[in-house]
C-alpha cells in the first residue's frame, strides 16, 4: 500500500480580479453620476453593473480574508484531499498548473467546463516536492497534465 503523503497548501488568491472589478465599478459609478441623464438606458445598465460587480467584489474579498488559511494537500493512493474536498482518480479529467513562480494547479473533474474553485491550489511549501509527487500521482492514474492557464469557476 502506498504512504499518504501531506504538504501544505493555499487557495490561489483573486487579487487581479479583485482590482479588475474594483475598475469596472468605479467606471460604472462615474458613468451613473456624470455621463447619464435621467432615465437613460445606460443609467440602468451602470446600476445593474455596479450591483453585480459589488456581489462579485464581496465573494472575492471573503475569499481572500477567510478562504486563504493553510491546509492540508494529502495524497493519496486513489484520490487527493483538499481540507474537505476529496477528488477521487477515477472522476479526474486532467490536471492544470498555470505558472512558473508559485504555480496554481487546478484540477478538472469528467463533465466540468471549468475547474472548480474548490480544487484550486498552490503549494505554501515543499514546493517542488509537491509537485513531482502530484506528476507522479497523475502519471499513474493516467491522467493528463498540462502546464497551461486555466479558467476557473466562482
Amino acid at each position: 500500500m502506498d504512504p499518504v503523503e501531506v504538504y501544505k497548501g493555499r487557495r490561489p488568491a483573486e487579487l487581479m480580479m479583485t482590482i479588475s472589478l474594483c475598475v469596472s465599478m468605479g467606471i460604472a459609478i462615474f458613468s451613473m453620476l456624470y455621463l447619464s441623464e435621467e432615465g437613460s438606458f445606460s443609467l440602468y445598465f451602470a446600476y445593474v453593473w455596479s450591483i453585480f460587480c459589488l456581489t462579485i467584489i464581496g465573494v472575492l474579498l471573503q475569499r481572500v480574508f477567510t478562504a486563504r488559511q493553510i491546509m492540508n494537500i494529502e495524497l493519496k493512493p486513489g484520490a487527493i484531499m483538499l481540507k474537505d474536498l476529496t477528488i477521487e482518480a477515477e472522476k479526474t479529467k486532467a490536471v492544470y498548473i498555470k505558472g512558473y513562480f508559485k504555480p496554481v494547479v487546478g484540477i478538472k473533474p469528467n463533465g466540468n467546463v471549468f475547474v472548480p474553485y474548490k480544487s484550486c491550489f498552490s503549494f505554501a511549501e515543499k514546493e517542488d516536492q509537491g509537485m513531482k509527487a502530484l506528476k507522479a500521482w497523475a502519471e499513474k492514474h493516467q491522467i493528463e497534465v498540462f502546464h497551461k492557464s486555466f479558467k476557473r469557476w466562482l
